[in-house]
């Protein structure tokens, strides 16, 4: 199974295959022209067999179901720094919590001190 980006990619692959105009592509999938040329002159990804709904209606329910994803996971990591901040501030050294978190001592100090 395809994560969303390739699955996005492969449908936009599939769309232009499909003679979609590239400035539709680029709308439905909120991405300008420029990148939506980029991404086909450099994608590897095989043409996705049109969806009953329609190219661009796929593209953009999944632009949007990936901005979604995105803004859980800005969430989880606000919320991640934020618990890290106060067990550093109640005394745990940045190095314990680095074991703990299984993360390198400067990323954790990155979610700290931003």
């Amino acid at each position: 199974m395809l994560d969303a980006t390739a699955a996005r990619e492969s449908l936009i692959v599939g769309a232009r295959a499909a003679d979609t105009s590239v400035s539709e592509i680029a709308k439905a999938a909120e991405l300008t022209t420029g990148r939506v040329y980029n991404l086909l002159r450099q994608s590897t990804a095989d043409a996705a067999d049109e969806p009953d709904r329609g190219y661009l209606d796929v593209i953009h329910s999944m632009t949007r179901y990936m901005h979604e994803e995105q803004a859980a996971a800005n969430a989880l990591a606000r919320e991640r720094n934020e618990v890290a901040r106060r067990l550093v501030d109640a005394g745990a050294t940045a190095r314990f919590l680095a074991g703990v978190l299984g993360e390198n001592v400067d990323t954790l100090r990155n979610w700290l001190y931003p």
